[in-house]
């Protein structure tokens, strides 16, 4: 039990749910419905990896086959760049600073950043600076 005014580290955040390992969970009572999972992310999914304007551009546009195949590949690798810029450092600031930026108190988050919800904002600078 902690005193009052002392801070007491977040123990609870990042810990997964018993459930997180299932991929197809409750169609109805879950926060991540197979149905919602099958039929809405896989033409979402396709349209993305597949037939968006800068692959088909490319391939259509290209001299020949190994050309086409090369402005694929090249569309691919820009396409998966940004995962790498932004998804990664915020995921690795949720890792390494949880009380601040993952799950605080409306306390600390007005202290940190003046936000009452989160502090997401400051996780790509706290993560450069620190």
């Amino acid at each position: 039990m902690a005193a009052v005014g002392e801070h007491v580290p977040n123990s609870t955040c990042g810990i997964p749910r018993e459930d997180s390992w299932v991929m197809l969970r409750d169609p109805v009572n879950s926060d991540m419905p197979w149905p919602g999972f099958l039929l809405g992310q896989t033409p979402a999914s396709i349209w993305y990896w597949c037939s968006d304007q800068m692959m088909v551009q490319r391939a259509l546009a290209a001299e020949s086959l190994s050309h086409a195949q090369g402005g694929t590949l090249f569309a691919g690798f820009a396409k998966i760049l940004p995962v790498f810029l932004m998804v990664l450092p915020g995921m690795i600031s949720r890792v390494l600073y949880t009380d601040l930026v993952a799950c605080s108190t409306k306390e600390t988050c007005m202290a940190a950043c003046g936000s009452e919800v989160s502090c997401t904002n400051m996780a790509y600078p706290k993560l450069v600076l620190d």
